[in-house]
């Protein structure tokens, strides 16, 4: 067992749930010196702060001494949420280049706002489940938000095309 990783883990699960050292040493009985001390790697928790600690935490404690290597359902790697926004501003912008390839092309505009709603949805659905697997991290907002981009492109689009002036 390494005492530097349990450490990181244990910091890691208490950062997700957005609460202080002290905080958590309440909740558990222990003193914030001693949460402080596990987070450093300092030392290990005793079976009885180990068994709170599983129980706070919904894992195992086996979990908690393999550091998280049996489920880790807290996010996914960084750069998979990446690869995450990224489709979802894609899912935007076809929605939007659909839209304006079908209305240029004097099919049916039904057909054309239909396209669009469904990348639209498509679009918020992937957006939602982003925010609900990385909703404590947020250094990630800015570039959540910033998928927005093409969405409200299209949303622009769609409002120029129905006021008359794009044709």
């Amino acid at each position: 067992m390494d005492s530097k990783l349990i450490g990181n883990y244990l910091q890691q699960k208490r950062k997700f749930k957005d609460m202080t050292q002290k905080e958590l040493a309440d909740i558990i009985g222990v003193t914030f010196q001693a949460v402080s001390r596990w987070e450093k790697g300092d030392s290990i928790p005793d079976l009885d702060s180990l068994d709170n600690l599983a129980k706070f935490y919904n894992v195992s404690v086996d979990e908690i001494l393999q550091r998280g290597s049996v489920s880790n359902s807290e996010g996914l790697p960084q750069s998979f949420r990446y690869i995450i926004t990224l489709i979802v501003s894609f899912a935007y912008l076809i929605g939007g280049i659909l839209f304006a390839i079908l209305l240029g092309m004097n099919i049916n505009p039904s057909w054309a706002y239909l396209a669009n709603v469904m990348f639209i949805i498509a679009g918020l659905f992937l957006h939602n489940m982003f925010l609900l697997v990385n909703k404590r991290d947020k250094s990630l907002y800015i570039w959540y938000g910033l998928t927005y981009i093409p969405f409200l492109v299209a949303t622009i689009f769609i409002f120029l095309i129905e006021s008359g002036v794009i044709d």
